[in-house]
């Protein structure tokens, strides 16, 4: 009894004590803005008809990615454009080493792919409704999204209703795909509610969200560097290069067997991987000079521009 009273004794004091106790360690959620420039999201159409379009629009900014790397390196250092230093490698199979990012997160995901012809092919946060989605692929790219007879759907409400029965949803917020929600809190639902949106100056800018990231300094006491890209969409049929489609929800209905299609579970670890001719990534910033964002405190609100188009 004696015994097992001192145990009791060294014990109680640490349970009452132990909610308490500083690990020395900064998690936030982080947050801040991605700003597009609008030539990266302008692009000229060559019509069936002969005829030439320029159009700039929001869905022509692809799912955008955002890292936390130790460095970023300046363009012909790593990458022939600006890219996060990477360590050496360690396997045959590999074509660079790893960029060891700290965290991340995605500006518009591949979350409801409904028909095979939809998957890897339409991000999150870029329509205001399905009707907008189906005019956009049938006009503007004319690669319209077809059904599983293969036949080009040109109702968006066709999309919606395949969306419901496939997947078993039962609201457009379960989708995930078009505007469901006040994001700018005007009171209204409509394009200002997108991932990104116009701003006055012409460029479009979105915010991002990095859920309970632990903050990391160097020897000197320097933050971390914040770098992104943007995967633009391929020509033609618009698909995107950074969405593997052996990945994501399996869709097994009737006539439809295929997987909805995923981020690639590397992509921030070697983004050139990835990375095509015509995406943009974040070079050097105008505002300070440096490549990426460095961090000074964990309570920075920073601003990157995605501002280099590879060549």
């Amino acid at each position: 009894m004696f015994r097992t009273s001192i145990a009791l004794g060294l014990l109680l004091p640490a349970l009452a004590t132990g909610c308490a106790w500083d690990e020395g360690l900064e998690i936030r959620n982080m947050t801040g803005t991605v700003v597009i420039p609008r030539e990266a999201a302008t692009r000229t159409f060559q019509r069936s008809d002969g005829t030439v379009e320029e159009v700039t629009d929001v869905r022509l900014i692809g799912p955008v990615y955002v890292g936390l790397y130790p460095s970023v390196q300046p363009e012909d250092t790593v990458q022939r454009y600006p890219h996060p230093e990477v360590g050496p490698l360690f396997s045959a199979d590999l074509s660079i080493g790893d960029a060891y990012p700290y965290g991340g997160t995605t500006i518009g995901t591949f979350r409801s792919a409904c028909l095979k012809d939809m998957a890897c092919r339409i991000p999150s946060g870029r329509f205001y409704d399905f009707q907008e989605m189906a005019d956009w692929f049938a006009d503007t790219l004319e690669s319209p999204i077809k059904d599983i007879y293969d036949q080009p759907i040109t109702s968006g409400e066709l999309i919606r209703q395949t969306c419901f029965s496939t997947l078993n949803y039962t609201s457009d917020a379960e989708i995930g795909l078009t505007v469901t929600s006040d994001r700018n809190e005007d009171g209204v639902l409509d394009h200002e509610d997108l991932d990104f949106v116009e701003r006055t100056d012409g460029n479009f800018e979105g915010e991002f969200l990095i859920w309970q990231q632990e903050y990391a300094t160097n020897a000197d006491g320097q933050g971390f560097t914040l770098w992104a890209f943007m995967d633009s969409p391929a020509p033609g049929d618009g698909a995107f290069s950074t969405c593997d489609s052996t990945r994501g929800r399996q869709v097994d209905e009737y006539a439809e067997d295929f997987r909805a299609g995923a981020v690639y579970q590397d992509l921030l670890n070697r983004p050139s991987v990835r990375l095509n001719r015509g995406d943009w990534v974040a070079g050097q910033q105008e505002a300070t000079g440096d490549y990426g964002y460095i961090y000074q405190s964990p309570d920075d609100l920073p601003e990157i521009w995605i501002n280099w188009q590879i060549d």
